[in-house]
């Protein structure tokens, strides 16, 4: 038996699917879609663009995905590779 184990490389400006929940946004980490996509398969609702990936600091989180202290855009982060790496998703064109 072989195992093979797979470590996704986050890129900024490419683009998973997402889905809203009561929770907030479920983010489909093993998808990847067309940033300018109208239509996203069930159960996925948004197409989220990655717009930065970052060290990952003790207590990561959406709130350093900012890009200024007047950037009002929606966040969603990821930490991913062991806790070391912060990835941080919103709308495209935004």
């Amino acid at each position: 038996m072989t195992k093979l184990c797979l470590e996704r490389v986050w890129v900024e400006r490419y683009c998973i699917l997402g889905n809203n929940t009561s929770d907030g946004m479920s983010l489909g980490s093993t998808t990847a879609v067309d940033c300018r996509a109208k239509r996203v398969p069930r159960p996925y609702d948004h197409v989220l663009v990655v717009s930065g990936v970052y060290r990952a600091p003790s207590d990561a989180g959406p709130k350093y995905c900012r890009e200024s202290s007047s950037d009002r855009s929606t966040y969603w982060s990821l930490v991913v590779a062991n806790g070391t790496v912060l990835v941080c998703f919103t709308y495209p064109n935004t």
